[in-house]
């Protein structure tokens, strides 16, 4: 029906509403529909080098198998080609280590290992735990989402979904390294949101015990499932993380106070997506309640 006849027959009011909501629907179709890779990447930005297939320490089976893995997940395309050649180059990085830590940032998935400042002073302590224990780590950031406008909105569309497909990505990375470096220990760690797809990922691969996870401050909104080999923190030991508690009445006093000048008698340290004040939501080793919790968990479950 032209658009003339439509607008005659509902308003101009509703035709609009109408219109702006099937071009609203098209849009978010199109960002579900996005496949931006999410990348692994030595901290500070450096990729994993993909020009591998001449390495002598790829044998016929492991190459099979990274092309096995890439082909069932992406099909086909040049997208299967990057990410054999990821799954490789991560087996090469790592298989002379011990233990692996792939740091999932929150926000939109941006950010890296180094722009997180709290959990910066955490991946150190970890990383000092781990010397002082015998082992030999190796720390990767994990790049979910590009910096672009779609990227932003398939991370929205992929959040109301659970990271589905993000989650699985990362399992099949983590299981086909654990499958060929037997005596590996992977660790997930990740901060806010970004722990949604860290317990999607243990909750794929729960009988794994080469696998483990680390996170502070989940979003209100999401029950983590993931009970084995898992550590989440909802408080830094100092005030209640406001963001993971759901306690919106404190975070808009935060908000309306830094806006008018006010200072809460609290600190008011975090913030969601770098933009909304979520006084809690900030974790630091250097705060007593975070280094001991996680120390005990790496003694308990990294063997």
């Amino acid at each position: 029906m032209p658009l003339r006849k439509l607008s005659g027959k509902l308003g101009p009011g509703l035709t609009w509403v109408i219109i702006l909501g099937l071009m609203g629907g098209g849009i978010m179709l199109v960002a579900a529909a996005y496949t931006g890779m999410a990348t692994l990447a030595m901290p500070g930005g450096g990729n994993l080098p993909l020009d591998i297939d001449n390495n002598p320490s790829l044998n016929s089976e492991i190459k099979a198998d990274a092309a096995r893995v890439a082909r069932d997940f992406r099909g086909d395309g040049d997208a299967v080609e990057i990410f054999r050649r990821e799954l490789l180059a991560l087996y090469l990085e790592a298989k002379d280590k011990d233990v692996v830590m792939v740091f999932n940032p929150g926000g939109w998935g941006t950010k890296s290992l180094e722009d997180s400042t709290g959990w910066q002073s955490i991946a150190d302590g970890i990383a000092a735990k781990l010397e002082a224990m015998g082992y030999d780590l190796l720390t990767l950031d994990y790049h979910r989402t590009e910096e672009n406008l779609l990227g932003i909105m398939n991370e929205i569309s992929q959040m109301a979904r659970k990271y589905g497909d993000k989650a699985q990505e990362m399992a099949l990375r983590v299981d086909f390294l654990t499958r060929h470096c037997p005596d590996i220990t992977v660790i997930l760690t990740a901060e806010s949101n970004g722990l949604m797809i860290s317990d999607q990922v243990m909750l794929r691969l729960r009988d794994n015990c080469r696998v483990a996870s680390i996170g502070t401050g989940p979003p209100f909104w999401y029950h983590c499932q993931a009970e084995k080999r898992v550590l989440i923190l909802n408080s830094n030991g100092r005030e209640p993380d406001t963001f993971s508690r759901g306690d919106l009445a404190a975070m808009i006093r935060a908000n309306l106070g830094a806006l008018l000048g006010v200072r809460e008698p609290i600190s008011s340290e975090g913030d969601v997506f770098n933009i909304v004040l979520a006084p809690g939501h900030h974790y630091n080793w250097q705060y007593p309640q975070v280094a001991d919790s996680i120390s005990a968990f790496l003694e308990h479950n990294i063997n």
